[in-house]
């Protein structure tokens, strides 16, 4: 029997409790994209703009309840590409901010339309 192979998330974004940005990883899956002039900015400035509140929501979510639920938007890439990720938000230890994960949906949206 093969094991099953964990999803990786595709972006790990590390935030203050007011959603600054700290940190980014992406995944392998972006080559050639560059987070940097993402650091100190608010998440809410990295997607579109009718998506904002959704980021607001998850944020209080997992700041009162330690996780939020899921939420679809659509994340800006530095390149200059939009994907739809699906993001959760976790509360982090010891007053840390906060985590976001995010995954790409994007099969799932084509297969939507």
């Amino acid at each position: 029997m093969t094991p099953k192979r964990l999803s990786t998330p595709d972006i790990i974004l590390l935030m203050d409790p007011t959603g600054l940005i700290q940190e980014v990883h992406l995944s392998d899956n972006y080559p050639g994209e560059d987070t940097s002039a993402w650091i100190g900015q608010p998440w809410t400035s990295t997607v579109r703009a009718s998506n904002a509140i959704h980021l607001e929501h998850m944020r209080r979510d997992a700041e009162a309840q330690g996780v939020s639920g899921f939420r679809q938007v659509v994340q800006h890439l530095p390149g200059g590409g939009e994907i739809p990720i699906e993001y959760t938000v976790i509360r982090r230890d010891q007053g840390q901010g906060l985590m976001a994960i995010g995954k790409n949906v994007q099969v799932v949206t084509e297969l939507q339309s």
